[in-house]
């Protein structure tokens, strides 16, 4: 539920590295979770963009996210 410090560290991670899917994966996932929380629209559509983008880098299909809140993206 600390949705917003888990943002601050997956920032920190994505400053340094911008290509880090799980960083982008659990930034992702605060923001839909938040957004969902606070009935912030905006918040939610980072968060599946986030999602997007860890899916993108990441490239080989391995990655094991649980990611409920794909409904966006269909």
């Amino acid at each position: 539920g600390k949705y917003a410090r888990c943002m601050e560290l997956a920032n920190q991670v994505l400053a340094q590295n911008p290509e880090e899917h799980t960083a982008l994966y659990l930034r992702a996932s605060s923001r839909v979770e938040s957004g969902q929380k606070t009935r912030n629209a905006q918040l939610i559509r980072q968060g599946l963009t986030d999602a997007r983008e860890a899916i993108r880098i990441e490239g080989k299909g391995k990655a094991d996210y649980y990611l409920p809140y794909l409904f966006g993206m269909t």
